[in-house]
């Protein structure tokens, strides 16, 4: 059997076929094997590259398995007008049937650009209360303040989750590399909301209702996702996602 779907010019074509197991590995261990051939062809007028892949995989018992990485196989083909990529892989699973997606905006399969964007860089928040942020990032996500390089810090505060600093805390008033008219505490004009990936869901439960902080839930089983909806101390609606638990 096979599927194809074209988007942004990018036709992918899969063709699946089922490995029937080894006689030696047949019980109740066994794994069963889909192979898949994938073929993309760039129908459009401008080069792209396959940079990244996520792959949702869920079984017949609905346990759901999320594989990220770059490119394919090994590899991050350049496709350019005309040009045709084919590879070739496998998906074992404990149950005969299952299903693998990706779980972009669109239904296609891989994420293709002519240009490089790696990942959002860090979210820029003007407050009032520069001590009070802190605070409130640091006890409840466990970020890291440091003082932004060449400012006060009294005036710039960086975020830091690891090594990335996530979010950037400028005092109010102070002067900004690009001025742009905001009020904190307002709203946030077309931003709705600011999402983190987490985990240890219980522990941010307890976090929220130990603080007395507001918050909402919401639960997709589609994707087997949670999410917690929470407002920071600027009126900032924070999105905190936990994938593989409901």
């Amino acid at each position: 059997m096979f599927y194809q779907h074209t988007s942004h010019d990018i036709t992918v074509r899969v063709e699946v076929e089922y490995v029937p197991p080894e006689a030696h590995r047949r019980g109740a261990d066994m794994r069963h094997v889909w192979a898949y051939h994938i073929s993309l062809m760039n129908g459009g007028n401008q080069t792209v590259q396959l940079k990244t892949r996520h792959w949702t995989i869920m079984d017949a018992r609905g346990h759901v398995e999320y594989v990220n990485g770059p490119g394919v196989v090994g590899e991050t083909p350049v496709l350019k007008p005309g040009e045709t990529f084919s590879y070739s892989s496998g998906c074992p699973l404990s149950t005969a049937s299952g299903s693998m997606s990706g779980d972009c905006i669109s239904p296609r399969l891989f994420l293709f650009c002519g240009m490089t964007v790696k990942t959002l860089d860090h979210v820029n928040i003007q407050t009032r209360d520069m001590a009070g942020t802190i605070l409130f990032y640091g006890n409840l996500l466990g970020l890291v303040a440091k003082t932004a390089p060449r400012r006060r810090p009294e005036e710039r505060q960086w975020l830091y989750a690891g090594e990335r600093a996530v979010i950037h805390l400028n005092l109010f008033g102070t002067d900004n590399t690009y001025e742009r008219e905001v009020i904190p505490g307002g709203t946030t004009g077309a931003i709705h909301h600011v999402a983190f990936e987490c985990d240890d869901l219980d522990g941010m439960v307890s976090r929220l209702e130990a603080k007395g902080l507001r918050y909402e839930r919401a639960e997709l089983p589609e994707i087997n996702l949670t999410q917690l909806f929470v407002v920071d101390p600027n009126n900032v609606l924070l999105e905190l996602n936990f994938r593989g638990i409901l």
